[in-house]
């Protein structure tokens, strides 16, 4: 759970106020950065947002596409005009703007991903189960002492939660969305 007591984040799609871009028509042939393949918010999210939009090939519909590496990269690269559109998490772009108000003013938010879970830890079946029950324990009360409330400080976060795998469908749907559109023309 981040400092905000939150424990999920949202994908966004957006765009500087003076583009002149407003819907997904107006994104053909613009320069579009992602944070990185791995990404639900900053690159799964948007390509399911494009295939649903009628963009299934983002190399012929874009002059460009390039990955950032980072949700704040992804962020100044539209502010900076190195790209046209860009796709961040919002927990990301709320702290941007906490530090400078002016990002909120600069930037136009053209859609928003379902929330998800926005930090996981996952750990395989293979793992010893009573190995796993212990990490889970360990995890679950850090914030009950002072050494494990120093470790979740470097985290930003106040507290893991228990999470179950129906918190994830909405990361599946979208994801196999996304892939669909890659597999359907080769981008990417």
């Amino acid at each position: 759970m981040n400092l905000n007591g939150e424990s999920t984040s949202q994908g966004l799609i957006f765009v500087r106020q003076d583009s002149g871009i407003r819907d997904v028509a107006d994104m053909r042939g613009k320069g579009i950065v992602f944070v990185d393949p791995a990404t639900m918010e900053g690159y799964l999210f948007p390509l399911a947002y494009f295939h649903r939009h009628g963009v299934t090939d983002t190399n012929m519909f874009f002059s460009r596409f390039y990955f950032s590496g980072s949700h704040a990269s992804t962020i100044f690269a539209v502010l900076d005009g190195r790209a046209d559109i860009g796709a961040a998490k919002n927990t990301v772009f709320n702290k941007l703007v906490q530090s400078d108000k002016s990002i909120s003013q600069e930037l136009h938010i053209l859609a928003r991903s379902p929330s998800v879970p926005e930090v996981t830890l996952c750990v395989r079946r293979e793992v010893d189960e009573n190995l796993r029950e212990r990490m889970t324990a360990v995890l679950l009360n850090m914030d009950a002492t002072d050494e494990g409330r120093k470790v979740l400080a470097r985290f930003e976060a106040l507290r893991f939660i228990q999470s179950n795998k129906s918190d994830f469908d909405i990361i599946e749907q979208t994801a196999q969305e996304a892939w669909a559109s890659i597999a359907e023309h080769g981008s990417d």
